[in-house]
């Protein structure tokens, strides 16, 4: 869970905020959330491509055991060797891009808020209507705004897994195509 301070939103009498600058706000937190979307199919395409790696190491002939390994290992069990702890490196990091979802502050800190599904779903709907109109431009602007960096901080932070982990099955899936070719020709 990335942690993030929390700050009351406070609005600032001075500060004026044009419709055309909230809308920009909107439009830059539309396209995050399609970044968001992106992101997440990486996840999926890197966790499908692993799971079929695993599948094919594990309909392999098992002729690859510890004890093997330590009492005479081959070039063809090393290699073995090496694929699986990339694979499980790759699981790892995809597990981590996977599990950073859009939780990025404690429950108890979200209920009630405009924008959180507790917030609105514990307001009846004239109540929530009144506070979500009850906003100026600005309180408006800056929600927008914290989500906006919110997203941000997630988007980078699951950036850097699916890197890696994208990095750990592209090296587990050449050393896989290089095992196999050393098995058939050797």
């Amino acid at each position: 869970m990335i942690e993030v301070e929390e700050r009351p939103i406070v609005e600032a009498p001075d500060v004026q905020i044009s419709d055309e600058r909230l809308e920009m706000i909107i439009i830059m937190l539309r396209e995050m959330y399609i970044d968001v979307r992106r992101v997440d199919y990486k996840v999926q395409v890197i966790s499908g491509a692993t799971a079929l790696l695993v599948a094919a190491l594990a309909l392999a002939p098992p002729n690859l055991t510890i004890t093997g390994v330590l009492a005479a290992p081959t070039y063809h069990d090393l290699l073995l060797v090496i694929i699986e702890i990339s694979l499980i490196l790759s699981i790892v990091a995809t597990t981590l891009a996977n599990i950073l979802a859009l939780r990025t502050r404690p429950f108890d800190k979200r209920r009630g808020g405009l924008f959180s599904f507790s917030g609105i779903a514990s307001k009846d709907a004239d109540a929530y209507t009144q506070e979500f109109l009850s906003l100026t431009n600005a309180a408006y602007a800056r929600i927008l705004l914290e989500e906006l960096r919110l997203n941000g901080l997630l988007v980078a932070t699951k950036l850097k897994w699916v890197r890696r982990s994208s990095q750990s099955f592209l090296f587990a899936a050449l050393v896989w195509i290089a095992s196999y070719l050393i098995s058939v020709v050797g």
